[in-house]
């Protein structure tokens, strides 16, 4: 090939290479071997304020606002043998670049020059800025929290990093704690049982693994911790390690345990408590039996008086009288006579009363038979004795086997039907006994003319024989009484008694 060849094939590859820097944004300048300016693209122009004029001009004269650099300096030390130079420079706008200076080669691969290549790495330098920045304000954060320790472990669960909060709870100092295994915070049985590994295994296939148990610092005293380790993967879901975040309960730990305790305590006194009052109420209600029993036998004492002295005396002044009526003897006087009928008539009274009395106070039903026949006899008595026709309704098999509590029972019922003939104004009442959820229920009522129920409950009337009397004697065998009435609407007042 001709000298000419040779000449015209650079011309064209020199005119290729205007063509494609032109194409291009690439900001490059082109220096021959006394560092003048050989070309440069139109980007270069832009950022060194260049134009045509400046061909020729040597690159000690170029004006520019870069900052920490000598292009002049670096483009020697290339001329004189260096293979290649790099450098990141910012410009006084703020913006940053990155510097490359390499040998501009001629034909005959001999260093003719330098090219100076400008990348702008702006965005890659402030991302990375930014990054630093983030890991800064991350490192600063972690270190300088004390409420919680946060520690990282690499893949094989060695501990990687420490931070303030860790020293604080585990006494370990950072220089003790790195490459130490993770391990170490837990207690002696749980490192045995393989606890810490578990939670490697569960944070790297779960993404993390909760933890609350207890652990032990330095000197292995043990503390109640809540925690959670969690995986640490990079942007391709590679495993890089774990972060441990864990902080010392142990106050609310023994607070709860305390709690617990003292509820346990509350526990046991209140079941103690609920002994001692089933085995009280147990002694009242047998109390209250024998006091019903007791009333009783007094009662039956008092018939058997009546009838076995103050009856027989009775019936013997009578028989006295009829005799002395009979017996011949001097003419009487009028008034003798009408004394006589007198003391006839009185005496018929008290003989009346008194078995009245008997009847009333021991009634020979009471002995044997059931609640249902004793409230059927009451019935029967009401109406000979006060005209109150009475209907008693069982619609159940009520079998109590305690006869002090039958006799009480009837005479409360008595009470109640008693208190229908001094204050209802009706001559009719009716008695029902049912059994509902394990209890027996007496319903005493009448369509009488009705009371006040609050203003009887205000009432402060000494307990007696009357709804107060029966509220009082029920209550001792764990029953309640129910009223319900209305002025000219009737009464309804159910004994309810437990099974």
């Amino acid at each position: 090939m001709t000298q000419i060849d040779n000449d015209a094939a650079l011309s064209q590859s020199t005119n290729d290479l205007r063509n494609l820097l032109l194409a291009t944004h690439i900001i490059a300048l082109f220096l021959d071997s006394q560092l003048h300016i050989r070309r440069f693209t139109p980007q270069a122009g832009e950022l060194f304020h260049l134009n045509s004029a400046a061909l020729g001009q040597p690159l000690a004269q170029l004006n520019h606002n870069l900052s920490s650099i000598d292009l002049v300096a670096d483009a020697t030390q290339l001329i004189q043998g260096r293979k290649g130079l790099e450098r990141e420079v910012s410009s006084a706008d703020g913006r940053w670049y990155r510097v490359q200076l390499r040998p501009y080669l001629n034909a005959e691969d001999r260093n003719d020059g330098v090219v100076i290549t400008f990348s702008d790495i702006t965005q890659v330098k402030q991302a990375k800025q930014a990054l630093q920045e983030r890991e800064e304000w991350t490192r600063l954060a972690v270190e300088s929290v004390r409420e919680y320790a946060i520690f990282t472990l690499d893949k094989e669960g060695r501990i990687a990093s420490w931070n303030q909060g860790a020293e604080r709870i585990l006494h370990y100092t950072d220089a003790e704690a790195i490459g130490q295994p993770g391990a170490i915070i837990f207690t002696p049985e749980d490192r045995a049982m393989g606890v810490a590994t578990d939670e490697l295994i569960t944070a790297a296939r779960d993404g993390q693994a909760l933890d609350e148990r207890w652990h032990v610092r330095k000197d292995q005293r043990r503390f109640w911790a809540s925690g959670v380790m969690t995986a640490l993967r990079n942007e391709a879901g590679e495993l890089r390690g774990f972060v441990k975040v864990m902080r010392d309960n142990t106050e609310r730990k023994q607070a709860e345990e305390a709690l617990q305790a003292s509820q346990a305590q509350l526990h046991a006194l209140n079941e103690s408590l609920s002994v001692r009052i089933e085995e009280r109420t147990l002694q009242v209600r047998n109390l209250a039996t024998e006091l019903v029993l007791a009333e009783q036998k007094e009662r039956q004492r008092i018939a058997q008086l009546l009838h076995d002295d103050l009856q027989q005396l009775l019936y013997g002044l009578q028989i006295q009288l009829s005799l002395l009526g009979e017996s011949p003897r001097a003419p009487e006087s009028a008034e003798s006579t009408e004394l006589q009928k007198e003391l006839q008539g009185s005496l018929q009274k008290a003989l009346q009363l008194t078995r009245q009395l008997t009847l009333d106070l021991s009634p020979p039903v009471l002995e044997s038979e059931g609640l249902v026949e004793m409230l059927r006899w009451l019935a029967l008595h009401m109406h000979q004795l006060h005209g109150l026709t009475t209907e008693v309704v069982s619609t159940a098999n009520v079998n109590l086997a305690n006869r002090e509590i039958r006799i009480l029972l009837v005479q409360l019922v008595r009470e109640l039907l008693f208190n229908v003939v001094k204050h209802a104004g009706v001559k009719q009442a009716q008695v029902e006994l049912r059994i509902e959820d394990n209890q027996l229920l007496i319903q005493v009522r009448d369509q009488g003319q009705g009371f006040d129920v609050a203003a009887i409950e205000k009432t402060t009337v000494p307990i007696g024989y009357g709804l107060h009397s029966v509220e009082a004697r029920l209550a001792l065998l764990g029953g309640k009484v129910t009223i319900v009435s209305q002025p000219e609407g009737g009464t309804k007042i159910t004994l309810r008694l437990p099974l």
